[in-house]
């Protein structure tokens, strides 16, 4: 939806997707985002270092990671050998289309949204 009101870069339309779920009133919407928002996080972690991500896991909620594996086995399910050359295509598509960072601009919003926390913080903390 956020690509509709002009917004082109991946990185900014899944922030606006998190703010939006996230200040949803329904419980499962802010869940949705945050959940969406920790996957990213603990994957540039990997990105960045393997191992790196591993510090955290005993932190996060076992419901939290239980549904993490969930949505891994159901991902799995539908995984192709197609997948590897749409993903390929698509990365291309993006670059081709102004978006520098192709599929990985994706996962880029994280730190917009560690931006936002801290802004908020800051807010909160001044007051």
């Amino acid at each position: 939806m956020a690509h509709q009101t002009g917004i082109g870069s991946e990185s900014e339309c899944n922030f606006i997707g998190f703010i939006t779920a996230s200040k949803n009133d329904d419980l499962y919407f802010q869940y949705s985002a945050y959940n969406f928002a920790l996957r990213y996080a603990l994957n540039n972690l990997e990105t960045l270092q393997e191992g790196s991500s591993k510090p955290f896991m005993n932190k996060i909620n076992k419901g939290v990671l239980k549904n993490f594996e969930e949505n891994k086995i159901f991902w799995k399910e539908y995984q192709t050998p197609i997948n590897t050359f749409f993903e390929y295509f698509y990365d291309n598509f993006l670059k081709v289309n102004q978006q520098k960072d192709g599929m990985e601009g994706y996962s880029k919003f994280i730190g917009l949204v560690i931006g936002y926390e801290k802004a908020n913080e800051l807010r909160i903390i001044s007051k």
